[in-house]
């Protein structure tokens, strides 16, 4: 199953490795900034999600951040067990705005991680 996460990034151009996505995670406010290992900012993740595209597979979305032209928003995609394995832990109890996609079909808007886990469990 493909798991898509909408995310408003930073802005500036650039693509990045999915596997050094996320080090750490700085929250402030509604606003949940990701760095890398050498804390730069490489998303930014708020509720502005309402016109971001999605693609239904991950190639689609790497395509697209590696596009110079691209900035703004986009879906990234992830095997569930990805997702559960690099990203669960780190937002567990975090409060975020997330769009969630399964197998590239609309899903809805969640704000607490914790609802979305328990909903993946099911």
């Amino acid at each position: 199953m493909i798991f898509l996460w909408n995310n408003c990034r930073s802005s500036g151009r650039r693509s990045f490795n999915m596997e050094e996505f996320i080090v750490k995670i700085k929250q402030a406010g509604e606003v949940i900034v990701l760095t890398d290992e050498e804390d730069e900012v490489v998303m930014i993740t708020d509720d502005r999600t309402e016109e971001v595209p999605v693609y239904a597979a991950a190639e689609d979305a790497n395509k697209v951040l590696a596009d110079p032209d691209f900035s703004g928003c986009n879906t990234y995609a992830l095997e569930l067990e990805e997702f559960v394995e690099n990203f669960l832990p780190i937002l567990a109890n975090e409060k975020v705005g997330l769009s969630i996609n399964f197998d590239g079909e609309k899903g809805e808007k969640i704000k607490n991680v914790n609802v979305m886990i328990k909903a993946l469990a099911e």
